[in-house]
């Protein structure tokens, strides 16, 4: 009897040890994952901005839709994908052009717009930045809605 007990209360410990050591470890890979996650769709965020950087360096102003983007990254040998050589901390490799458009997190091509600075007219200063966001994650950003210089390349995650 004594004996069926204790194999009973080992079984019982093992289980409850088991099960503590799982309430520790699922939380903390759904963490990682998350994290990965949002790291590889800043890391596309960020390839969208080097092209539009490259694109605005050629054309002195931004495209007018993304998919002008990708057909200038398509034809433009200047702009050179991003790799695992430049930037040790990237966790992934560029993918593709067509692919340059789309968020990493769901597949939704990003929401995009230029916006332009204007006079108390109305008639157009010159001064324009483009606002590039994830549709997975609406905080992430980069630009803004506000024609502000000083926003122009800003990513919304380095605040």
């Amino acid at each position: 009897m004594r004996l069926a007990i204790q194999v009973v209360l080992a079984l019982v410990i093992a289980v409850l040890a088991f099960l503590l050591y799982r309430s520790i470890t699922v939380p903390y890979e759904r963490e990682q994952a998350r994290i990965e996650t949002e790291t590889i769709g800043r890391e596309r965020m960020d390839d969208v901005r080097s092209a539009l950087i490259s694109y605005r360096d050629a054309y002195s102003d931004y495209p007018s839709t993304l998919d002008s983007l990708v057909m200038f990254v398509r034809q433009d040998s200047a702009w050179t994908p991003p790799s695992f050589e430049d930037d040790e901390d990237r966790l992934t490799e560029y993918a593709s052009t067509d692919s340059l458009i789309y968020s990493a997190r769901g597949g939704q091509r990003f929401n995009y717009d230029v916006v332009q600075q204007t006079d108390s007219t109305g008639a157009p200063t010159g001064v324009e930045i483009y606002w590039l966001q994830d549709p997975g994650v609406p905080g992430d950003s980069i630009g803004s809605h506000q024609p502000n210089p000083a926003l122009r390349n800003a990513a919304s995650w380095l605040e």
